[in-house]
């Protein structure tokens, strides 16, 4: 499995950069895991991640609503394989033990990084376990993925918030959330994304970058309250 042609036109792009950020929407299951397969449950070669080192993307980005389509073996193993081939990612975990978030140096500033999808419909979680893309995880997983609730939106401000003063409190002078929201195939944000854009910004975060549409929504300027 030869995924180079696909990185080919932007990988000058990639290593021209101080940092090349990009979402990770598969997971790494192997053959264990089953056949590789495409949409709606992803199970990719693990040669993905050799290209996607050797092109100049330097971080991923592992919460998303795809994040459990291998369930928990395949949610590990993502993590190891990443691990494996020197790719730095957060937003998913192999244990509880590991940071949600991570702080770099780049060009002497310190950037404090997070990472969160959204659950799907909550009310059909069980004993609180999340439920992600039509799928009850193991509450072994529940916390190995950094996700938040529309419905219940208090608790990830909460977390939010102890996030950003322990980003703070290692040096970071500059917050950066890479959130998973929105709808897909809609080229402005929703009602969600605004408020919880303002409200992150009204708890210190610089910048915030939205997936899951897969298309383009406008570049917004938010002024914290």
């Amino acid at each position: 499995y030869d995924f180079s042609a696909f990185f080919k036109e932007c990988s000058p792009y990639f290593k021209d950069v101080d940092l090349a950020v990009a979402n990770l929407e598969v997971t790494f299951g192997g053959t264990e895991s089953g056949k590789f397969s495409g949409y709606p449950a992803f199970n990719t070669p693990d040669s993905l991640a050799d290209v996607i080192k050797s092109s100049g993307l330097n971080f991923l980005l592992t919460s998303n609503n795809h994040s459990y389509d291998t369930g928990l073996f395949g949610l590990k193993r993502t993590a190891q394989i990443l691990k494996q081939k020197g790719i730095e990612f957060i937003g998913t975990r192999e244990t509880e033990n590991e940071p949600i978030y991570t702080v770099k140096e780049i060009n002497g500033i310190k950037i404090g990084m997070a990472n969160y999808s959204y659950e799907s419909s909550p009310e059909n979680a069980i004993n609180g376990r999340k439920y992600i893309n039509g799928s009850i995880i193991s509450a072994e997983a529940n916390n190995l993925v950094s996700t938040f609730s529309y419905t219940n939106i208090d608790a990830f401000y909460t977390e939010a918030e102890n996030t950003i003063n322990s980003m703070k409190s290692n040096g970071a002078e500059f917050i950066v959330f890479y959130m998973h929201w929105g709808n897909e195939y809609k080229t402005s944000a929703n009602t969600h994304q605004k408020s919880i854009a303002q409200k992150l910004s009204n708890l210190g975060v610089d910048i915030i970058i939205g997936s899951h549409p897969h298309v383009i929504q406008p570049v917004e300027w938010i002024n914290s309250d």
